[in-house]
C-alpha cells in the first residue's frame, strides 16, 4: 500500500522497526530519489513531546546521527 505525504513516497508494508509509543519506522524515498530513508511515524498527539527531537535532528550534520530531512502529516493521524 503506497502512500505519498508531502515530498515522501513510503509503503505501510515496509515497516523496517518499532519505538516507544506507538512508532513505526518505514522503508521510503525522499523526492522519488534511489537512496531509500526511513520513515518514521509519530501518532499526531505526541508531537509536543517529540518537538525537542526534532528540532534536534534538524540541526545536526554528523555521520554517527541520523539526518531529518522533513516532518509533515497526513490525514489519518501520524506524522
Amino acid at each position: 500500500m503506497a502512500a505519498k505525504v508531502g515530498d515522501i513516497e513510503f509503503d505501510r508494508r515496509q515497516i523496517i522497526g518499532w519505538g516507544p509509543n506507538g512508532t513505526v519506522v518505514l522503508r521510503g524515498r525522499l523526492n522519488g530519489a534511489q537512496q531509500p530513508v526511513a520513515v518514521k511515524r509519530y501518532l499526531t498527539k505526541q508531537l509536543k513531546w517529540n518537538a525537542s527531537e526534532f528540532e534536534l535532528y534538524r540541526k545536526e550534520d554528523h555521520h554517527n546521527i541520523l539526518r531529518l530531512y522533513d516532518v509533515t502529516s497526513d490525514q489519518s493521524g501520524f506524522t
